[in-house]
């Protein structure tokens, strides 16, 4: 729920924080983000402002009961400052700082993006260390291959696909599955031949620990209609072009070829597309009010890995305590 302000000093106070985006098809992220800053300073200058500053002046006095006894009388006034006009000083907000927090996106791909308002940049690079899960939807056809394993690219290889069956699809897409999943074990930091490796695993509460490459998992076919296909997948440290790559390396392991017609982003750690603000509300009062609204997703305690949170903890907690029962029957 948006809200209404009429004074620019309590708007400026209240934009300070995280908030989500819905990035459209077509703009880059440093456009979205000019955008958003261009359009929070227009707003804040178009509010009423402070009061213009006064200087005290000294006048004659004009009163004549005054000077009909003492003609020489001064007197003190306040008059404005016209240093301090806006018309000589400019607009009173020039500069916002603005973000961008989540990485990934880029001009041709869509969904949330995180933008992090004044302060919010203090919690940028705590976000991005937890290195907090992305949900995607991915949109690809088979048959064709371009130079930039999208539909934009230049045209270099048109396969046949009539072969490819869901089934064939899965095989492929539970291989890949297969092989992240022992990679995010490694790079978690838990022992890959421990039961805490496994009970995590099964509550999907492993996260690759520092610097790390992409890494995928829950990688689902929502829609197969040849030559159309959707896929649903949870990445880390991911990039759009990094998946537009899979999909044509599926349709290579599918004897086949394929390119992504669309690349979109559902949930970028706690953000969802219910948190996202489509471009129509990319004013003032809706990015306050969203901040408001996000606030609690992004407090520092939240901004962990999930296998160094207090759930993670207490599995592992969990599994020391079933091993010691054990070892002490």
């Amino acid at each position: 729920m948006s809200v209404d302000f009429k004074v620019a000093r309590k708007a400026w106070r209240s934009l300070s924080g995280l908030f989500a985006v819905y990035k459209p098809e077509g703009l880059s992220p440093q456009k979205v983000k000019h955008i958003v800053k261009m359009t929070l300073l227009e707003e804040l200058n178009a509010l009423k402002q402070r009061p213009q500053n006064t200087l005290v002046k000294i006048v004659p006095e004009t009163d004549s009961r005054v000077t009909a006894t003492n003609p020489g009388a001064l007197k003190a006034m306040k008059v404005p400052s016209f240093t301090d006009h806006p018309l000589v000083r400019g607009p009173a907000y020039r500069d916002i700082a603005v973000s961008v927090v989540s990485m990934g996106l880029d001009t041709k791909s869509c969904g949330v993006m995180v933008l992090a308002v004044r302060d919010g940049k203090k919690l940028v690079s705590q976000y991005q260390t937890a290195r907090l899960p992305r949900h995607y939807t991915i949109r690809g056809r088979f048959g064709v291959a371009t130079d930039t394993h999208d539909s934009q690219g230049k045209v270099w290889q048109k396969t046949t696909y009539d072969h490819i069956t869901m089934e064939k699809l899965d095989r492929i897409t539970s291989n890949i599955h297969r092989s992240f999943q022992r990679e995010l074990i490694r790079q978690s930091g838990v022992d890959i031949q421990s039961q805490e490796a496994y009970e995590l695993a099964v509550r999907g509460l492993l996260h690759p620990v520092g610097r790390t490459n992409p890494l995928l998992t829950d990688i689902t076919c929502t829609m197969f209609e040849p030559p159309e296909f959707e896929l649903e997948l949870t990445s880390y440290a991911d990039t759009a072009q990094y998946l537009r790559k899979v999909i044509h390396d599926i349709g290579q392991e599918l004897k086949s070829s394929a390119i992504a017609t669309q690349v979109r982003r559902t949930h970028d750690g706690p953000f969802n597309i219910e948190h996202a603000l489509l471009k129509k509300h990319w004013k003032l009062n809706d990015i306050a009010a969203a901040i408001e609204e996000c606030r609690p997703l992004v407090r520092p305690s939240e901004l962990v890995p999930l296998s160094q949170s207090r759930e993670a903890v207490r599995v592992m907690e969990e599994v020391d305590q079933r091993w010691n029962q054990v070892h002490q029957d």
